[in-house]
């Protein structure tokens, strides 16, 4: 369901790629450089590992140096 809010909420898209959240370590990194770039460690992080994954197999894009994004990293 969380899927068809999202779509709902965008446009029928996904956001751009450059903008999703693909990578614990480079979200930190940037955390830590970039005062505007802020996350939110919602409680399902630590318990729902499946929430990382696209079992779906959606096609989120590629950012600006060619990774895919699927899975979190």
């Amino acid at each position: 369901p969380f899927t068809t809010f999202y779509f709902n909420l965008q446009e029928g898209k996904f956001d751009h790629a450059s903008r999703t959240f693909h990578s614990i370590p480079i979200s930190w990194q940037n955390c830590q450089w970039d005062s505007f770039d802020v996350k939110e460690l919602i409680p399902e992080s630590f318990s729902l590992p499946e929430m990382f994954t696209n079992c779906n197999h959606y096609k989120l894009g590629r950012v600006e140096d060619g990774i895919k994004i699927d899975d979190v990293v």
